[in-house]
């Protein structure tokens, strides 16, 4: 596993350990199926949460972050939503929204959340 690969799997687990600090429940990580992937289903309150964790080494993000998120990534995170919510039918009432974290490197080397784009996109894509 290269270095980018490990720092993108230690950005969604510091993810997931924040939201459930926060007291979200952490259903499912990186949820996988035909239509691609989830990195993480969050029940926070009564919000079933998609999120896409996105983790650059620099500070190259842009001001939204919606560049991280473009219209095809969103599709895919349409249709996995979608497998998901059919694969968990008990979930399937939930109120959903679909979340970006935007995650860099702090000086240490370490995780830190450059930002939480929470309802990033709304569920009939950009």
């Amino acid at each position: 596993m290269d270095r980018r690969h490990r720092f993108a799997l230690q950005a969604e687990i510091w993810v997931a350990d924040h939201l459930a600090a926060q007291g979200g429940l952490v259903l499912a990580r990186r949820w996988r199926c035909r239509g691609g992937e989830i990195d993480l289903v969050v029940r926070l309150g009564g919000v079933l949460c998609f999120v896409e964790v996105k983790a650059r080494g620099g500070n190259s993000w842009d001001s939204a972050g919606w560049e991280a998120v473009g219209a095809v990534k969103q599709r895919r995170l349409l249709l996995a939503a979608a497998l998901f919510l059919a694969a968990h039918p008990e979930l399937a009432r939930s109120v959903c929204r679909f979340d970006v974290a935007l995650v860099g490197r702090d000086p240490g080397g370490g995780v830190r959340l450059v930002a939480y784009i929470a309802g990033a996109f709304e569920g009939s894509g950009r």
